[in-house]
């Protein structure tokens, strides 16, 4: 069973080729942090909504901006399984209320979705489903249980 996590991990910009150096219109030079996040939101509340995912990453990104010295966060990956039930407009809208007055305010959202993963039970074999009802690509049971991809993911932020 998934547990949430935040398996986020982030080392100083001198040695991380991710995070991005850049001189800001004055000269200044600025330090653009990407760090590197697995953290599945526990926010939904058995399913209630799109903004309690959007809240629970909203929380997740606030934490490790904090954690690690971002005051403003310029993008967001966010992973959503097939089959947690988001429709991408609806989570960009989510999206931007939960992130309001926020170290994300404003931010870049991307969202990847990936394919679930479901165990059948009459082929014993893992497969790769797009939707609830979906059948084994290998034997066409429809006895399967859902080992993945029904959650939301904080995968990365990047910030200065």
């Amino acid at each position: 069973m998934k547990q949430p996590g935040n398996g986020c991990n982030y080392d100083d910009a001198e040695s991380r080729p991710d995070c991005i150096s850049n001189t800001d219109r004055d000269g200044f030079q600025n330090q653009r942090k990407k760090i590197k996040c697995d953290a599945i939101t526990d926010y939904d509340n058995g399913g209630r909504g799109k903004l309690s995912k959007a809240l629970g990453a909203a929380d997740i990104i606030r934490e490790q901006a904090e954690q690690h010295g971002i005051a403003r966060v310029t993008d967001v990956w966010l992973e959503v399984g097939a089959l947690a039930d988001v429709e991408e407009s609806a989570l960009h809208f989510c999206f931007d209320i939960a992130c309001r007055d926020t170290v994300a305010q404003g931010c870049t959202l991307h969202i990847d979705v990936i394919p679930a993963q479901a165990w059948c039970w009459d082929c014993s074999r893992e497969a790769e489903i797009m939707q609830h009802a979906g059948c084994c690509p290998h034997c066409g049971s429809e006895r399967l249980r859902i080992s993945e991809g029904d959650d939301l993911r904080v995968k990365s932020l990047e910030g200065e």
